[in-house]
């Protein structure tokens, strides 16, 4: 239940006293986990990969004004949720943490892969116009500074369903949509995406566990805890919204059980007084959209004939546009610069692969 999630999302991950368990395994790799807009421990796959894969990993926050919004509660709450992914990273495992910078990505991570000796590069591809451009600088660095570096990346972290599914069930390369801003037919709308979800059987991607155990950092900052960087805590001060992976479930939870706070103008998932319930959370990826639409349809049942079925139904509606919206960004931006905008990366080299 979600009581759990929120346990686990404060007391998971225990490293073996004897040091890095999965050396022991054969795992050597030193990788680097990009953290974005997916603020979270549960449901991050991508992460998920990443602890099975390493020996040692480096978790990394780029603190840099490209990936952050502009809007100052928006920074705070961006803030509060990294410091409280940093809390649970610590929690009961002393060789854990969030390096935090605050270069471009493209300067950062390349020099910090160095400093540590990084293996593999695990990115989370982002979705915004920005985003983008930075995946494509990243990329490029690494390809030039670093070729050796295998990168590992995935554009399934904000979706709830597979995006290389939608890419082949839209036929994206095949239909011939080259103009800026055109789309295939599976993508002219919300209504158009919802009929071919049906039409193709796509079901969103079942949420992943938090990892069973976590690679320690390098062993130079496990020496050296003043690498890791700070945050701007005076930015927190006067808070507005209470940021994290813990209260998103806390929420999730009051909302499926149907005990949040409805304004008079509440419609569809929208139900707190100043915010959708979860619209932040979901945007920084403290909570994942198919964590969210699982527990939805777990608590369906136990609403028929109640005004909580209706938001239940409707919130997962708002999932699917949340869903369409986001493809339309994805691919709509891959089709203006097919080799710049990759979806996936090759895993075994840092050449671009087409999907």
């Amino acid at each position: 239940n979600i009581d759990a999630l929120a346990e686990g999302a404060r007391k998971h991950f225990r490293v073996s006293s004897h040091g890095a368990p999965d050396a022991a395994a054969g795992k050597r790799d030193v990788g680097l986990f990009w953290f974005r807009r997916n603020l979270r421990l549960l449901d991050n796959p991508l992460l998920y990969r990443a602890a099975q894969e390493c020996a040692t990993l480096a978790p990394v926050y780029i603190d840099w004004s490209s990936d952050c919004n502009s809007c100052l509660e928006s920074r705070k709450f961006t803030l509060r949720s990294v410091e409280k992914l940093r809390e649970a990273l610590r929690q009961g495992v002393e060789k854990s943490d969030v390096i935090v910078r605050k270069e471009a990505p493209h300067a950062a991570i390349p020099q910090l892969c160095r400093q540590f000796g990084v293996t593999r590069v695990y990115l989370e591809l982002g979705t915004l116009s920005h985003e983008r451009d930075d995946d494509c600088a990243l990329i490029s660095a690494l390809r030039v500074q670093l070729p050796k570096i295998e990168v590992i990346s995935s554009a399934d972290g904000t979706t709830l369903h597979s995006a290389n599914a939608v890419a082949r069930a839209t036929r994206y390369e095949s239909d011939g949509c080259t103009n800026r801003g055109q789309l295939p037919a599976g993508l002219a709308d919300c209504d158009a995406f919802e009929q071919m979800l049906r039409s193709s059987h796509l079901l969103p991607i079942a949420p992943c566990k938090i990892p069973d155990r976590f690679p320690p950092l390098p062993v130079i900052l496990q020496a050296q805890k003043e690498l890791l960087g700070n945050l701007d805590d005076s930015r927190q001060d006067g808070e507005v919204l209470q940021g994290g992976e813990s209260e998103a479930l806390r929420r999730l939870d009051e909302f499926v059980q149907g005990r949040s706070r409805l304004s008079s103008a509440a419609f569809g998932g929208r139900v707190d007084v100043c915010y959708g319930a979860l619209s932040p959370y979901l945007y920084w990826g403290c909570v994942s959209s198919r964590t969210v639409f699982a527990e939805l349809r777990r608590h369906t049942a136990t609403h028929v004939g109640t005004t909580t079925l209706i938001r239940l139904q409707c919130a997962e509606l708002d999932l699917i546009l949340r869903d369409f919206l986001l493809f339309s960004q994805i691919l709509g931006s891959q089709k203006d610069s097919r080799a710049r905008m990759p979806l996936s990366v090759n895993p075994r080299s840092t050449q671009l692969a087409s999907i």
